[in-house]
């Protein structure tokens, strides 16, 4: 049986990993057909739409640019559970109901900005609990504040 690698969103090489697996990241979205793949049969990285085994489930095959020499990186590309990504449902309510505090921002890694929230907060009379309120609203909307201060995505769940 085939093992394959694939180049993750994060640039990072993954594998090697069963068909089962691939077929896996394709279904929930995390790989496409131009997601760069090798297997342990050829050592030639190609988008993952040119192997006639995911063809079906990618859409069919992959259209190639010829001046692609090395694998690239995007955000379709497989990217395999990572424990460490933080939670963007965790994020907004901890800026809802604690934003004056800046508990969001230390949950998600932006210890100097958490620190900020609560001297505004302090020199307001609580009026700076606003700012991590709305920052809050807008982390589960999902228009700010995407990623943790590692520049890992924020995990939508």
């Amino acid at each position: 049986m085939s093992q394959y690698k694939i180049i993750g969103g994060d640039g990072k090489e993954y594998g090697p990993v069963s068909l089962d697996q691939v077929k896996d990241w394709i279904r929930e979205g995390r790989a496409s057909s131009q997601t760069m793949i090798h297997t342990d049969r050829n050592s030639q990285w190609a988008p993952l739409g040119q192997y006639p085994e995911f063809a079906s489930l990618t859409g069919g095959p992959a259209v190639v640019d010829p001046n692609i020499t090395q694998p690239v990186a995007g955000h379709d590309m497989a990217m395999p559970h990572n424990p460490k990504t933080k939670s963007q449902l965790v994020a907004g309510i901890l800026g809802i109901t604690m934003g004056g505090l800046g508990v969001h921002r230390f949950y998600l890694g932006y210890s100097e900005i958490g620190i900020a929230q609560i001297v505004v907060t302090l020199f307001t009379c609580g009026l700076g609990g606003l700012w991590g309120f709305i920052e809050g609203i807008m982390i589960l909307s999902g228009n700010h504040i995407t990623t943790d201060a590692s520049g890992l995505p924020l995990r939508d769940d």
